[in-house]
């Protein structure tokens, strides 16, 4: 083509000029005439950001000059496809009803942000009846790999739903789920909860109850046989009638925290299976006329925002929200780029921490008697 050719096809722009560009949709074929070159090499310029040769550098600058004049951006997901990538991060969430939840999956989203993916959600419902469809949501999406956060620890008795959780890769986040085998990042809650009874042990405590989680929940069954064990490790063997199970509701806890507190002889001190739980502990705590940590001492878990603004402030077992969030991408991501995981790279252990507060205190010391403790 003859120079002056080329520059009368630089000039040339669709029919009523620029300004008829202005307000409609800018396409890759607007570019190509302003730039001077074909659709095909504006496709290669967008679909290549690290120009891997295709185009020269003097074209693909003129390109990309006349896509800023223009206010051209190209279509994210025709891009990807074209690279047989979607760069989709789905999530499989119950709901984001309670403190905790929101936590791990902020840290996520912003973990995912950080390598230039996208997080797309799926809420399933807390009764779980919307699993199948939220998954089919997020494979029709394309997503290169899925979190799940699992509403119960019971099997998935759907064979679909298992046969499409196959179809990328999946990590599971807090819960296991029985009869799955599958990658899962949650706390060392067994850890946690010995931390808890070592502290109140150490205060003179023996008769420690437990507020505990329903058994179809990994977590609250963990954190009961954790419980069981650590109180044995010190000579200690509460009876049948010093645990009793909620279903880490408000509502359910207050119901479980009057059936403790009526055990003979009561409770000096009670370790709950989530901050909910210890919440609902404080209150009957109070209806009963008990002080905390006067009569009562109590230890949450979890460790969400709240917990500083009770009265009194709460002790808890600190979970590593944001580092579970981090976690479950880190390792969705090694799947998805193809990398092999070890068998002991199954389960991944995140640290807890005991966070004293002023909810704990020595067997039989009066409520604002000067007391040494640790503050988080």
């Amino acid at each position: 083509m003859e120079p002056e050719a080329k520059e009368k096809l630089a000039r040339r722009e669709p029919r009523g000029g620029t300004a008829a560009i202005a307000g409609a949709s800018v396409t890759m074929r607007h570019v190509a005439l302003r730039a001077g070159v074909s659709t095909a090499t504006v496709s290669r310029v967008f679909a290549d950001p690290g120009n891997g040769g295709l185009v020269s550098s003097r074209t693909r600058s003129r390109v990309l000059r006349a896509a800023d004049e223009l206010g051209y951006r190209p279509h994210r997901a025709a891009r990807l496809l074209a690279r047989q990538r979607s760069e989709l991060v789905g999530v499989l969430v119950p709901a984001f009803g309670t403190a905790f939840v929101p936590e791990v999956m902020d840290a996520l989203a912003v973990a995912v942000h950080e390598v230039g993916y996208e997080t797309m959600f799926a809420c399933y419902g807390s009764n779980g009846r919307g699993l199948s469809r939220a998954l089919d949501y997020l494979l029709e999406m394309r997503v290169e790999g899925i979190v799940f956060y699992p509403q119960t620890s019971l099997p998935i008795d759907d064979a679909s739903v298992i046969t499409a959780l196959q179809q990328v890769p999946y990590v599971l986040v807090d819960l296991a789920i029985d009869g799955l085998r599958a990658p899962l990042v949650t706390s060392d809650d067994a850890n946690g909860i010995r931390q808890a009874v070592d502290y109140l042990v150490s205060l003179g405590h023996e008769r420690i109850a437990h507020l505990a989680g329903v058994s179809w929940h990994s977590t609250g069954r963990i954190r009961l046989l954790a419980y069981r064990e650590a109180m044995a490790e010190h000579g200690l063997h509460p009876s049948d009638e010093s645990v009793a199970h909620y279903d880490f509701t408000y509502g359910d806890g207050v119901v479980a925290a009057h059936r403790l507190l009526q055990v003979k002889p009561m409770p000096t001190a009670v370790i709950a299976a989530d901050d909910f739980g210890a919440a609902a502990l404080l209150q009957v705590s109070r209806q009963m006329g008990l002080r905390v940590p006067g009569d009562m001492s109590v230890v949450g878990f979890s460790d969400i925002l709240l917990c500083h603004t009770w009265y009194p402030p709460l002790t808890t077992v600190r979970q590593p929200k944001e580092d579970l969030g981090r976690e479950a991408f880190r390792l969705l991501r090694q799947l998805i780029e193809g990398e092999h995981l070890d068998v002991g790279d199954a389960v991944r252990l995140l640290p807890t921490e005991l966070i004293v507060r002023e909810s704990c205190g020595p067997v039989g010391v009066k409520a604002g008697r000067p007391r040494k403790t640790r503050r988080s």
